[in-house]
């Protein structure tokens, strides 16, 4: 069996893109290896994968490391969340049907609900692709929810820079009830996503721009640039050598 870090997250660029994510940092994390761990080339009938718990574990930004932790988070994910909101309707998806724990065993096998697998496997145009291993590298949920917008943006357009609604924003990041002060949506969201992008050592890099109406900040324009080398830091240092 591979390791997580020798795997590929696959998902629809829709899903990554308008599917609200609400969920903790430790449970996105989770979710996106458990992800990785299907075999597109050959799904699973039964929409089942079987995970390493040990490394599931890997990849807990925490100090608890003890398989009791690890199954609490992995049961947040027998939930919902919200993938299109128009007009018109709200549509939900379940993330997870069943876990099954087997306590003699190495690993966990996890039963995605049928409702998201259309997400996640597919056409390959239609879907973004990127390292396992890039999931452990982010240490909060905002970055790695950015990153994946961005990268899945600039795989489809190539455009260099993508504006997006603060509410749309929001929505995106699962913080449509929390951070409602701009300064700290700014600071948490915003400023703590895009450093954490640009510390992570993976192929973009951004920065981000505020776009007013009036007095009011109503939207973000998000600008990226593959990264030079690892040892780029900033867009600003990137963007310079693409320039030279």
């Amino acid at each position: 069996m591979k390791t997580l870090n020798e795997l590929t997250v696959v998902q629809a660029n829709d899903f990554i893109q308008q599917t609200n994510w609400a969920l903790d940092q430790v449970p996105l994390k989770l979710f996106k290896a458990l992800v990785a761990a299907i075999d597109i080339k050959n799904p699973p009938a039964d929409n089942t994968v079987n995970v390493s718990k040990a490394e599931l574990i890997k990849l807990l930004d925490t100090n608890a490391t003890n398989y009791s932790y690890l199954k609490k988070r992995l049961r947040q994910l027998i939930t919902s969340v919200k993938v299109e909101d128009t007009e018109h309707h709200e549509r939900y998806v379940a993330l997870v049907q069943e876990i099954l724990w087997e306590k003699e065993s190495d690993d966990v096998e996890v039963k995605f609900h049928q409702a998201v697998m259309p997400y996640l496997i597919g056409l390959k145009e239609r879907f973004l692709t990127y390292p396992a291993a890039n999931i452990n590298r982010f240490h909060s949920k905002y970055g790695l929810i950015l990153y994946e917008y961005l990268l899945s943006k600039e795989r489809q357009y190539k455009f260099g820079s993508y504006g997006i609604e603060i509410d749309d924003l929001r929505r995106l990041t699962g913080t449509e009830k929390v951070y409602a002060a701009f300064r700290d949506f700014d600071k948490k969201v915003l400023k703590a996503g895009t450093e954490d992008i640009n510390l992570a050592g993976v192929e973009l890099l951004v920065k981000y721009e505020k776009i007013k109406t009036g007095r009011y900040v109503t939207g973000i324009k998000f600008s990226v640039v593959s990264r030079n080398s690892y040892r780029d830091k900033t867009f600003e240092e990137a963007a310079l050598k693409i320039n030279r």
